[in-house]
């Protein structure tokens, strides 16, 4: 049997210096580990290393996890750990993965990765997606700006306050009403 703390505290020390390509390697094998916590710490050291290598590798296991049936708990800790990393280069893929996975349940789960990206990047994305025909697109991009700091969010949503679909109406009410 693996011993999973001094596997996981070798991961962690690599966390607080630059990576060499052998340290990076073996973060990344442990991405594939059948243990969760390994996976969920390699994520977090990828994550404090921050640079592009590891926000691409992170997106891509990110997106790779709405496959599996139980990937919830990693999709947590990924989008948790991408927070504070994600930047205006990430607002195409992050916004591209939101709007295309179907219902509101996977979308929630990536809400407050998308509200962390640059609110001014996002705008267009965010505001068109009000008028998109897909209902769960719409809820989900009302989620989105509602819950962004945008100086005019309230007349952004207040159209949607008479939407067809009831879930938008509802969202749209609670978050474009006076605070």
């Amino acid at each position: 049997m693996a011993d999973l703390k001094a596997i996981t505290e070798r991961l962690r020390s690599f966390a607080s210096r630059r990576p060499t390509p052998e340290q990076r390697a073996e973060v990344v094998a442990a991405l594939s580990s059948k243990w969760e916590g390994v996976q969920a710490t390699a994520v977090r050291v990828l994550a404090g290393w921050g640079d592009r290598d590891a926000v691409g590798l992170l997106s891509q296991l990110l997106t790779r996890s709405f496959d599996r049936t139980h990937g919830w708990s990693l999709r947590g800790v990924i989008v948790h750990a991408l927070r504070p990393v994600v930047t205006a280069e990430d607002v195409d893929w992050v916004l591209d993965l939101y709007f295309t996975l179907p219902g509101l349940m996977p979308k929630h789960e990536l809400l407050w990765l998308v509200t962390a990206l640059s609110p001014a990047a996002a705008r267009d994305r965010l505001v068109a997606a009000l008028r998109d025909p897909r209902w769960d697109n719409r809820q989900a991009a009302v989620k989105a700006i509602g819950n962004t700091d945008y100086p005019d969010r309230r007349q952004l949503l207040w159209p949607l306050r008479d939407d067809p679909d009831p879930q938008v109406r509802a969202s749209a009410r609670l978050l474009s009403a006076d605070v």
